[in-house]
């Protein structure tokens, strides 16, 4: 059997030339063969270069991921430091509480409570990003409700420091001794029984008289009127109801709205006023009544 024939003409417009070309079935097989063998092999190199662009996209998108990660342990690991600071700074501070109001020792406990729940439903046991940065931020609500208990520990303290620096407890001069105590007594200039509304303290003519307690001066008397009421005197204002009162003094070193501290040296005793000898007459008030001063001196 003949094989059959095929004649493929090609005429070139420019030359007018035709070349013509006669193909049996096997050559014609043969070049579609060789045809399809190249456009396999290019789609091959074709799906290769996107394989491998599509790889390089992905490792580009993981280290962009992977910065991201990097950033947020920085993050993360500033945070802990910052907690860390915190709370040396509030051990610090207890410690300090503890020494100035002189607390007992020991850790400051906090009561805390809720519903029974399973811890590793509560915290995940696997240490994903996710659960790092919930773990900081309960700690850091921690640090901040800590921070929020001390400075209540410390508004608390200092108050309580106040109230002590202005609670009238020392004698307010050194040495001498009780002539008259507080109460009923005999008045040695009419005989008869009074009220007397604080202590005598009989001591030297210009000894240092002292405040008992911190305070303002309320009031000063510099000019006594001769053997009447309480001669040259001193009243200090020490707040939460408290008063002192220092009379029948030489001198006066103080003025009217000056703030003092305890153990200030206010004035000298003397012998001014209502006065047989030289002494202090001390009294303490506590909303405007007079109270024995031997209940307040802890000295």
């Amino acid at each position: 059997m003949k094989c059959k024939r095929y004649i493929l003409t090609i005429l070139e417009p420019q030359s007018e030339q035709v070349i013509t070309t006669t193909f049996t079935r096997l050559k014609l097989l043969a070049v579609l063969v060789t045809l399809c063998s190249l456009i396999g092999a290019g789609m091959y190199k074709l799906t290769s270069k996107g394989v491998a662009l599509h790889q390089q996209h992905a490792l580009t998108a993981l280290r962009k991921e992977n910065a991201v990660l990097l950033g947020r342990l920085d993050e993360y690991q500033q945070r802990v430091n910052t907690i860390v600071s915190d709370m040396n700074t509030l051990r610090h501070t207890a410690r300090d509480i503890q020494v100035s109001a002189a607390l007992p020792g020991g850790e400051i406990a906090y009561g805390v409570g809720g519903p029974n729940a399973e811890p590793d439903k509560i915290r995940p046991e696997t240490p994903t990003a996710q659960t790092i940065a919930w773990n900081l931020s309960s700690l850091e609500s921690e640090v901040r409700m800590l921070k929020v208990n001390m400075t209540d520990m410390e508004k608390n303290v200092a108050s309580r420091r106040d109230r002590i620096a202005s609670y009238p407890s020392i004698r307010p001069v050194r040495g001498g001794w009780i002539s008259s105590a507080f109460g009923m007594r005999i008045d040695p200039f009419t005989d008869r029984f009074e009220n007397h509304p604080g202590v005598d303290i009989s001591v030297r003519n210009n000894t240092d008289v002292m405040a008992s307690a911190a305070g303002v001066v309320k009031a000063v008397r510099k000019n006594a009127i001769g053997k009447k009421g309480y001669g040259k005197y001193i009243i200090i204002d020490h707040g939460y109801g408290n008063e002192t009162l220092y009379a029948h003094l030489s001198k006066v070193l103080v003025k009217e709205g000056q703030k003092v501290n305890r153990w200030d040296v206010i004035g000298l005793s003397g012998n001014t006023g209502k006065s047989t000898a030289p002494h202090l007459h001390y009294g303490v008030f506590v909303n405007g009544k007079a109270q024995d001063p031997f209940n307040f001196i802890l000295e």
